[in-house]
């Protein structure tokens, strides 16, 4: 080019230009997207941009991160070319750190604009959902209604929450009731009304899934809580008074000779929601109640209950069992008898027990000679010397008589003499002894 060569411009336009110094702090963050992707120990971050330069092409963007503005801590300037956006995934961040991006934009001219995104803070854990309740308060296990409702608390210190959802399911974390579905933003406790026949003698559990404003999400679901209108079942339930006896012979029949004690056992109530307890009542038979008492519920098969310092009188008594389910309904009652009696059987006025021997068998009759108020069961006992039992021993029989045979071992008939005991014993476990020596 020499010195009398010019340039010629054509359809010359005039425009004003403002142009973007670094001073432009109040820009931060307005043309700046990023984010932070973490999962389990890895982590990257990812950002975009929008530029615009109308009079020349931008040619080059860069990009650094660090943890002030400006900074180049966790990556130096990297050019991206002409993308408009850039990500990092060989990067370790720290759980509330702050980072900071920058974005240099450099036009053909050789311009450059630099931006910085606003703070970016690090949030590597989900939601905190501190507990989630069935019922409207306090947890609850069990229903009437068919009503599910559930409260919860949720939080989360770094982000903030997003959005949350609910479902209602037979299982926890199910949905198969009552599907997904978002919550108005802050709502903490919600409830729906179900079809009876969806839910009625079901164990109904809620899940509350949320979503930080860092991606992250966490779920939760309630123990479950048990939905049923109807009292404890007793199709299988039985009740049994365990007589108590005084002497050494169990009592039978219903019959016990104890009039300070009652043992009571029960078992087969069944029910949904859980029996929470029982209620006993032992009343005479004219149904005039002698003790009532509620039981607290074990987690066992059979209940047993000792009712003690009773002063019974002779009579037939009966104790029912009504079970109590976890909503306080009651069932239908499940009752037994026993027959009370301190009385032992007693002996006619001059007793006469006969004995007879044919051929080494002997033949023993008691008849009339016990005075009957209850059952009675015999336990005879013979031997050749008083107290013993050299012939037979214990022998139970409910007859008023008994026929045995004299063991081998006894030789000689001669001069022979029989022992006999016959001990009445009562349904209630009372006896009494009738005694008899017969020569042979």
């Amino acid at each position: 080019m020499t010195g009398n060569t010019g340039i010629l411009f054509d359809d010359l336009k005039v425009q004003r230009t403002i142009f973007h110094h670094h001073s432009d702090v109040n820009e931060n963050g307005k043309h700046i997207h990023a984010h932070v992707v973490a999962l389990h120990q890895w982590s990257s971050i990812h950002a975009s941009w929008s530029f615009v330069d109308p009079e020349s092409p931008i040619i080059d963007y860069m990009w650094a991160i660090g943890y002030t503005e400006g900074s180049r801590e966790i990556q130096g300037f990297t050019s991206v070319g002409l993308n408009n956006f850039a990500y990092n995934y060989n990067v370790s961040l720290a759980h509330t750190s702050v980072i900071h991006i920058t974005v240099i934009a450099t036009n053909a001219a050789g311009l450059r604009h630099e931006v910085h995104a606003g703070d970016l803070l690090v949030d590597l854990t989900p939601p905190i959902i501190d507990f989630i309740n069935d019922g409207i308060g306090s947890d609850i296990d069990a229903q009437t209604t068919d009503e599910v409702s559930a409260n919860w608390e949720v939080h989360d210190a770094e982000s903030g929450i997003d959005f949350c959802e609910w479902a209602v399911g037979y299982q926890p974390f199910g949905n198969d009731v009552h599907t997904f579905q978002e919550l108005n933003e802050g709502v903490k406790r919600t409830s729906k009304v179900f079809p009876s026949s969806q839910i009625s003698m079901q164990m109904v559990h809620v899940t509350l899934r949320c979503r930080s404003k860092a991606g992250l999400r966490s779920s939760k679901s309630s123990n479950g809580v048990k939905i049923s209108n109807l009292p404890p079942n007793t199709t299988t339930a039985e009740v049994e008074i365990l007589p108590h006896s005084l002497t050494e012979y169990n009592p039978r029949n219903h019959y016990q000779g104890d009039t300070s004690y009652v043992r009571v056992k029960w078992t087969g109530f069944e029910d949904l929601t859980g029996v929470d307890s029982y209620l006993l009542t032992f009343h005479t038979q004219d149904k005039t109640t002698v003790i009532s008492k509620s039981i607290i519920a074990e987690d066992q098969d059979t209940s047993f209950c000792l009712l003690r310092g009773l002063d019974l009188s002779t009579g037939n008594f009966t104790t029912s069992i009504k079970a109590v389910n976890k909503r306080y309904l009651r069932s239908e009652p499940v009752s037994s008898n026993v027959v009370v009696s301190s009385n032992a059987p007693t002996l006619i006025v001059n007793p006469l027990l006969q004995l007879a021997l044919d051929n080494r068998t002997i033949k023993s009759s008691w008849e009339n000679n016990f005075k009957v108020y209850q059952p009675l069961y015999y336990e005879v006992s013979a031997g050749t010397t008083l107290g013993g039992a050299d012939i037979i021993q214990w022998q139970e029989t409910k007859n008023t008589f008994l026929e045995f045979q004299l063991p081998p071992k006894i030789k000689s008939l001669r001069d022979l003499s029989g022992y006999i005991s016959v001990r009445g014993v009562a349904a209630n476990g009372m006896t009494t002894v009738l005694n008899a020596a017969v020569k042979l």
